[in-house]
């Protein structure tokens, strides 16, 4: 057999090699779907009381990142198609939000012009001005989150700076839970923003 041949063969029956060891193939734990893990049983981890307060502030994201992360990082490995899916999703999911983010930004300066929204010879804010400042303000912090999110995650576009990254997130205080939120940001503040929005639209008279 040509010699080119037999070392292509050999890198790939080293592959297969170290995902049957990893998985433990043959034996009774073995691995059978690669986002599940071998040493606990689904739903091990509970939340915590600051977890479930956030997720309900924060419109249910910061669940649905917690699951997704869970998928991705199981028993601390990372499968690398896997991996190269989920940053290339949560990248464009960010960007997406930067653009949703500065079209409601410009909406809420527009606002600051509407005669009613904004009294500048007034004594005390009302709830109108209040609103405006808050959309304003949430649509500022999506933006920001969104954008320095995306630029943090250019850094851990391969498997092995993914895994690094997930290591040094999920081993501090609380964990994936921490790492969840912080995702989960850009698209809260924007949902708040929106929201804030209805009751900016009807001026006090």
């Amino acid at each position: 057999m040509h010699a080119h041949s037999v070392c292509v063969v050999a890198r790939f029956m080293r592959l297969f090699t170290k995902v049957k060891y990893t998985n433990f193939c043959g034996q009774p734990g073995v691995r059978v779907d690669a986002d599940r893990s071998i040493y606990y049983k689904e739903g091990h981890e509970r939340e915590t009381l600051i977890f479930r307060f956030s997720n309900l502030m924060l419109w249910n994201g910061p669940r649905r990142h917690f699951k997704r992360i869970q998928r991705v990082w199981v028993d601390e490995t990372i499968n690398a198609p896997r991996w190269k899916d989920f940053i290339t999703q949560l990248g464009t999911e960010w960007t997406g939000f930067t653009l949703y983010s500065t079209v409601m930004l410009a909406v809420d300066v527009s606002f600051l012009a509407v005669p009613g929204i904004i009294d500048a010879y007034g004594s005390s804010q009302t709830p109108s001005n209040i609103a405006v400042y808050m959309s304003a303000l949430c649509s500022v912090g999506s933006l920001v989150a969104a954008v320095l999110l995306v630029d943090h995650s250019q850094d851990y576009q391969t498997a092995e700076g993914g895994a690094s990254y997930m290591f040094l997130m999920t081993n501090a205080i609380p964990g994936i839970e921490n790492l969840a939120l912080t995702h989960s940001l850009p698209f809260a503040l924007l949902v708040w923003a929106y929201v804030l929005m209805p009751r900016v639209s009807i001026p006090e008279l």
